[in-house]
């Protein structure tokens, strides 16, 4: 038990600072053994002073706690903890560096440490790299600053920190300098640093290279006024007893006049301590304490013609220039010009624009250089070819700037624009009225005489001013509704008047309230008397009462009620009397009389008013109608069942489920069994209310006829794989085992033709379906067919066209190949833009079978042209009828079983004819730009353009529903009837040239040494090079006895094609 009460204070820190704060006298021993303990570590920290120290960090916050105890043994301690930061807080570990500025933050709060220098020492440190130590320092800084000046302003201070802050702002630091800016910005609002000195510097940071110190700069001078009567301190910060606490303890209980009386008594002691809590401030606008705008505003025009920055910093420096030229009624001429490039409907943030131009308009500037803006604004948007909303905008800012400038409109100009007072658009119609209005009380007679309305006081006494004039007045306009001098009494009435608040039961909150007077009563009748005398009287008896009384509130009351009732009085002298009016309305006409009066600072809303609310988009009015039919159970559909307590069936209960539970229903997986075919027939003889039915009686192109036709469809099929098979045998009997070897060994010319199928087919696929704005289906299919190379269409015309047999197989067969991983990746890259691609199956089993079907009789006919020569050729002329007549087929079946596909879209049409052209002629150009040999160009063009229609129709089918089927499958049937139409022409082409070449043949010696020499002959009058680049190749003759070299330069026609 003993070992639990031994003395733990040497390593108790916590323990010591408690008992020291009790009896510091006590406990001087243990103290100073710490401190020798801290001075040991400060020595040791100095050779190591970037790595971590917990012992000398807990030594430091002891010894800042119990400072003001030890005063004269701790008088360098401040010294020292600011000697470490300043000379090692770039390498000092974070926690240590953060524990340092707490230390001298709660010395500084112990009043330990001189002000100055600390805060020196922190905007010093803004320099390190540490957020939550920066946030920390700038807190303090505010609040310190702000705790200095709360008695009253110690201007020595102040100006030592402030001369400080203008170097930060140079330094080369940005975030010190942006830091040290916030600090002087949250000072002025704060009412502590609100003199002229402080906005001064701030001017400095709007020409600083960091745009985010130029940005706060610039929203500073650009921020709305602080309210002169808003408090120092937050409402979190203030303390004692709020007038809402007060009104609340007053309010519960019985009403008794005895605690009204002491609510009363409350809330006038908490105005009056806050009164004498805060001092008196006066606030002004930072733009009014600028020592020199006009140089300030020079300087920041010439940095925004030469910025660089982003737009929107571009607007905020017009803005504050706009607002220093209308405000000081500068001359900067080349502003308005600058402003006047940008002043087009279609430009981004032009309403803000507009604003600029017109809050830099005032009297001072001459109308010339403000009239060519104006004119800018009318010609650019206030024409009819403009929407209701623009020319609003234009009229209503030319209405602002004309407003401060009234010399710079044109009588030719105003009365063009008061036309549009009949406009069928409410908004345009309504700005050009309040145009009109605006000039019957500044100068009517630039009006039409229609326009000019009924005359009344106010116009007729209304002079425009020339340029440069001031009118300058020695009494009160509207005194000479007053009496000039009045008895004792009245005076003493008078002087009633100054008290505006009287203590009732409606006034808890202890506002002002106006008294009304009893001589309100006879201002009708003064006025009316005042209509007959002169001008020059009326002006004589104002300046008499001005000079001869002290006027008090309910006096201006009065001027202010006659000078409204000049604006909407008839002119002396009309038939039509002039209305009284009474205080009921006055609020009213106190609202058209500030109309009058334009002050410092305009708005966006005085240049984007509508006078009509324009109509909702779709989105808008559905949403508003949704919200609407929330908790609206007597619109909600009955239940029909007879027991509202029986369960619910099936087929609701179906309703509610997850979605992807049903999807993996028995009823579900066996509806996508069915085949394509079945599902045609379904929808083929389904009512028009049947479920499951596409519509009523809708045709569908791409269903058979009748089950008659299903028959005639598969022995069709029959045939038609025999008739395949046995071409590609017969073209198998063409290709030789060594030239193929040759283009399997040097694969240049598949290359070529690889990328032409996997690289300009899908692209061009796209391309047509984005330009001709197709149905997304329709574009998914016009995909998928530019995705599926391969197929025997194109080994049949390249061997129509005397193209290189053995690089057409070898394509074919390679591109088949290739499809297993190319077509999910063409379809991934290009398809997601109108579906998900993880919907679209690859149809590997059909590819495998096309596979084998391509392999298998090619493979039997090379094996015959090795072994049987002329067997082969004998082949081949059979083969080639019956791909002609395979083709013919093809051709009559597709337009008689599905003569339906042509009764569709005229774009989808269109795509399918000019598609596969498309990709005969890329494929053919491509080859030759690689300098492929002429035989080659021809094949990868065949290659290119021909696409496999079976594997497409496959892929649709099992991808899609019978649903869109109906819109996709129609595409892949045009696209192969089309391939074939071109094909066929590309054939007829060819063998017309080829004609006429062997009729202009100049060398008939060499063309019967070709013709007599079968080896290099096909049976096609041509010469079978499979080797025209490359002239170390030399293909071996049939019969074996030698070898023929063809180089480059051959002798035939066929080199030029």
């Amino acid at each position: 038990m003993s070992g639990r009460h031994n003395n733990k204070l040497p390593t108790n820190l916590p323990q010591l600072q408690n008992l020291i704060k009790r009896d510091p006298q006590s406990y001087t021993e243990e103290f100073l053994q710490q401190y020798r303990h801290y001075q040991s570590n400060v020595q040791v920290f100095k050779l190591q002073p970037d790595k971590p120290n917990k012992e000398l960090s807990d030594l430091v916050m002891f010894l800042a706690q119990v400072g003001h105890c030890y005063q004269e043994q701790l008088s360098s301690f401040p010294q020292e903890l600011t000697d470490l930061l300043l000379g090692h807080h770039t390498v000092l570990e974070a926690d240590l560096r953060m524990t340092f500025c707490k230390a001298l933050i709660l010395l500084r709060n112990k009043d330990l440490i001189n002000p100055t220098g600390l805060l020196e020492l922190f905007f010093e440190l803004l320099r390190c790299h540490d957020k939550l130590l920066r946030k920390t320092l700038y807190t303090h800084i505010v609040a310190d600053i702000k705790n200095i000046n709360a008695k009253h302003k110690n201007n020595k201070v102040n100006t030592t920190l402030q001369n400080f802050m203008y170097t930060m702002l140079r330094d080369s630091n940005a975030v010190a300098a942006k830091i040290s800016l916030d600090v002087m910005i949250e000072l002025y609002k704060r009412n502590i640093w609100n003199d002229a000195k402080t906005v001064n510097v701030i001017t400095t940071a709007c020409f600083n290279k960091v745009t985010k110190i130029l940005v706060a700069a610039l929203k500073f001078f650009l921020g709305k006024d602080e309210d002169e009567k808003k408090d120092s301190d937050s409402d979190s910060e203030e303390e004692g007893p709020t007038a809402r606490d007060i009104m609340v303890r007053y309010s519960t209980g019985k009403k008794s006049s005895k605690n009204k009386k002491k609510m009363e008594k409350a809330m006038k002691v908490l105005k009056k301590h806050k009164k004498k809590k805060r001092a008196e401030v006066f606030n002004f606008s930072a733009i009014h304490l600028i020592h020199d705008p006009q140089d300030f505003s020079e300087k920041l025009f010439k940095q925004l013609e030469d910025s660089k920055e982003r737009f929107e910093v571009k607007i905020m420096m017009m803005e504050l220039i706009s607002r220093l030229v209308g405000i000081h009624e500068l001359f900067l001429f080349n502003f308005y010009p600058f402003v006047q490039r940008f002043l087009q409907p279609h430009q981004r943030e032009v309403t803000k624009i507009l604003l600029c131009s017109a809050q830099a308009a005032h009297q001072l500037v001459p109308p010339e250089v403000i009239q060519p803006v104006i004119m800018t604004i009318a010609n650019n948007f206030v024409t009819d070819r403009n929407s209701g909303e623009v020319m609003t905008v234009g009229i209503n800012a030319i209405r602002e700037v004309v407003a401060r400038c009234p010399l710079s409109m044109t009588e030719d100009l105003l009365q063009d624009l008061a036309q549009y007072k009949t406009h069928k658009d409410k908004n345009v119609m309504m700005s050009a009225r309040g145009l009109i209005q605006l000039f019957r009380n500044l100068n009517p007679q630039m009006l039409h005489k229609k326009d000019r309305g009924k005359p009344t006081e106010a116009s007729t006494e209304a002079r425009i001013q020339g340029y440069g004039e001031l009118e300058a007045k020695d009494f009160i306009p509207g005194a000479e509704v007053l009496e000039v001098e009045e008895d004792k009494e009245g005076g003493e009435a008078d002087e009633e008047g100054w008290e505006s608040a009287s203590m009732s039961d409606d006034d808890d909150d202890g506002e002002w309230v106006d008294v009304h007077h009893s001589s309100d009563e006879e201002q009708g009748d003064v006025a009316e008397k005042l209509q007959s005398i002169p001008l020059e009287e009326r002006k004589a008896k104002a300046a008499m009462v001005s000079a001869s009384r002290l006027l008090t509130q309910d006096d201006f009351k009065k001027i202010r009620l006659a000078q409204m009732a000049k604006e909407v009085s008839s002119a002396p002298g009309k038939s039509q009397k002039r209305k009284n009016f009474d205080d009921s309305d006055e609020e009213s006409r106190w609202a058209a009389w500030v109309t009058l009066v334009r002050g410092e600072l305009l708005t966006l809303r005085n240049i984007e008013r509508l006078h009509k609310k324009p109509k909702d988009d779709k989105e808008t009015r559905l949403a508003t109608a949704m919200a609407g039919r929330t908790d609206r159970k007597e619109f909600v559909k009955k239940r029909s069942k007879l027991n509202p307590y029986a369960s619910t069936s099936n087929k609701e209960k179906k309703k509610n489920k997850n979605f992807m539970m049903m999807r993996h229903s028995q009823k579900v997986r066996t509806k996508n069994k069915r085949s394509f075919r079945d599902k045609q027939s379904t929808m083929l003889n389904c009512s028009g209310d049947t479920e499951g039915c596409v519509g009523n009686g809708t045709p569908i192109g791409v269903v058979l006829a009748g089950s008659s036709e299903g028959a005639l469809h598969r022995a069709l099929g029959v045939v038609l794989t025999s008739l395949l098979a046995l071409v590609v045998f017969s073209l198998g009997c063409t290709v030789e085992v060594g030239k193929l070897w040759s283009h399997l060994r040097r694969p240049w010319g598949i290359l070529v033709g690889l990328l032409c199928q996997f690289g300009i087919m899908p692209l061009t696929a796209h391309l047509l379906s984005l330009a001709f704005v197709v149905r997304p289906v329709q574009a998914v299919a016009i995909l998928i067919m530019g995705c599926c190379p391969g197929g025997t269409i194109s080994n049949i015309i390249t061997y129509w066209i005397d193209g290189d047999m053995d690089l057409s197989i070898t394509m074919t067969t390679c591109s088949t190949v290739l499809g297993l991983g190319m077509m999910p990746l063409c379809l991934y890259v290009y398809a997601r833009f109108w579906v998900q691609t993880g919907n679209i199956k690859i149809p590997y089993f059909n590819i495998g079978v096309t596979l084998i079907t391509l392999i298998v009789p090619v493979a039997c006919g090379i094996f015959v042209n090795y072994k049987w020569p002329k067997a082969a050729r004998i082949i081949l002329k059979v083969g080639s009828a019956l791909g002609a007549l395979l083709i013919l087929v093809i051709a009559i079946a597709g337009a008689v079983m599905y003569k339906g596909s042509w009764n569709t879209d005229t774009s989808l049409l269109i795509i399918g004819i000019v598609f596969p052209m498309i990709g005969y002629t890329a494929g053919f150009f491509i080859a030759v730009i690689v300098r492929q040999p002429w035989k080659r160009c021809r094949t990868i063009a065949m290659e290119t353009g021909a696409q496999n229609v079976q594997i497409c129709s496959t892929m649709l089918q099992l991808s899609f529903p019978p649903e869109q089927l109906v819109l996709m499958f129609t595409f892949p049937l045009i696209y192969g009837s089309f391939q074939l139409l071109n094909g066929l022409l590309l054939v007829i082409v060819f063998q017309m040239y080829k004609r006429m070449a062997a009729q202009k043949r100049e060398d008939p010696s060499g063309a019967e040494h070709l013709e007599d020499s079968p080896n290099l002959n096909n049976g096609q009058g041509e010469v079978n090079v499979a080797f025209e680049n490359d002239t170390s190749a030399s293909p071996i003759e049939e019969n074996g006895s030698e070898s023929v070299q063809i180089g480059v330069n051959k002798t035939t026609e066929y080199s030029k094609l």
